[in-house]
């Protein structure tokens, strides 16, 4: 697996897979710009401090405007039309994780929906000891037997690093479910996992 990098204040990383198509963008300025007094920030007045209850795993979101069909945002990740979701604060205690899953609706189990998750974006928010790696279990179609707990931590896995973004699609160009798109949260074995989630779907979404 190689590495580009490319001079300045970000550098570009993807991994060269036939599926899922995964995009790991290190994005340190935006981490700090965006983030560093939004998501860590608290009155001072009510003297508590963002931290989580032991190994529970929570979550928080963050309002932002939802933009509009037909107009981009973060074009420097994609140049696609979506609309972009609040982003979801997740923590990871150590021992929790996040068993595989999609991100996108199985039509047959929710039925018809206004939208739909066509692609996910992960941006690291801390470094992690050890363990807390996102997974990719059917990376280039492997472990897809039928024997896959959805537990198991293997296949593709990226590593939590402060300041890196993770982009992948949940959708494959006819609108149907990318198998390979199953992921989930490999168990923290030593540190604190903190994580922004945003979903991108294919049309407005209201509520």
């Amino acid at each position: 697996m190689k590495s580009k990098t490319v001079k300045g204040n970000w550098s570009l990383r993807t991994n060269k897979l036939s599926f899922p198509y995964v995009f790991l963008v290190c994005i340190f300025f935006f981490f700090a710009g965006f983030f560093g007094f939004t998501l860590f920030s608290h009155s001072q007045g009510d003297g508590h401090s963002l931290r989580p209850r032991p190994r529970l795993l929570e979550s928080t979101e963050v309002e932002y405007n939802l933009m509009p069909v037909g107009e981009l945002g973060d074009d420097s990740i994609t140049s696609i039309p979506f609309q972009a979701c609040a982003f979801n604060i997740l923590c990871y205690a150590v021992g929790q994780r996040y068993n595989s899953h999609y991100d996108a609706f199985n039509l047959i189990e929710y039925g018809p929906q206004k939208s739909q998750r066509m692609a996910s974006f992960l941006l690291y928010l801390t470094d992690v000891q050890e363990g807390g790696e996102t997974m990719f279990p059917f990376e280039n179609g492997l472990n897809m037997d039928g024997n896959y707990g959805y537990e198991d931590c293997i296949g593709l896995r990226v590593k939590p690093r402060q300041g890196d973004g993770l982009l992948f699609y949940s959708l494959l160009p006819n609108g149907t479910i990318d198998p390979t798109s199953l992921h989930g949260s490999c168990p923290v074995i030593k540190g604190e996992k903190w994580v922004a989630t945003k979903w991108i779907r294919d049309q407005e979404q209201d509520d």
